[in-house]
């Protein structure tokens, strides 16, 4: 699960026994308090803006491990991919997708068609999308010819659900 208010959002509600890996100190300490979760914090130098942490010999140990899904947020996103505020976050968002049976992009409408300075992702690298509000006229063709899946949510999930 990397960072992201929305990926937090998720592990505030995650109701499910899993393993988790991350390097996100939010998610992190979200993820802390569910004693049927095991947490594996993916460590670095912390940035202080962002909240995560980075470091060179991430890409190392990342290789080593098969992710079963993995939940990625976004800062923007355009019609050639998913765009992040951090060049390191976006090596590891790429890294983390190369080694995933499913990605998952979970986003707020408001994301789609902004700005951020570096591509993290391709249309090729999701499998869903989990958002709010049906997606913009201009992202139906990425969305067909990559044959990935559309979930709307709201706010939050209905009484029972487990995520």
């Amino acid at each position: 699960m990397d960072i992201s208010t929305t990926v937090k959002f998720l592990c505030n509600h995650l109701k499910t026994s899993s393993t988790i890996y991350t390097h996100s100190l939010d998610n992190a300490e979200a993820l802390s308090n569910h004693n049927e979760v095991d947490v594996y914090l993916l460590g670095g130098k912390f940035n202080h803006e962002n909240r995560f942490f980075f470091d060179v010999n991430l890409a190392s140990y990342i290789n080593d491990i098969y992710f079963d899904k993995t939940f990625l947020g976004a800062a923007a996103i355009r019609e050639d991919g998913i765009y992040f505020s951090n060049i390191e976050d976006a090596v590891i968002k790429r890294l983390v997708a190369k080694r995933s049976k499913e990605v998952i992009l979970l986003t707020d409408s408001q994301k789609f068609n902004r700005m951020s300075s570096y591509k993290g992702i391709g249309w090729s690298d999701i499998d869903t999308i989990i958002t709010n509000e049906n997606l913009p006229d201009n992202f139906r063709q990425q969305v067909e010819e990559n044959k990935i899946e559309i979930k709307l949510i709201h706010d939050s999930p209905p009484n029972g659900t487990k995520i």
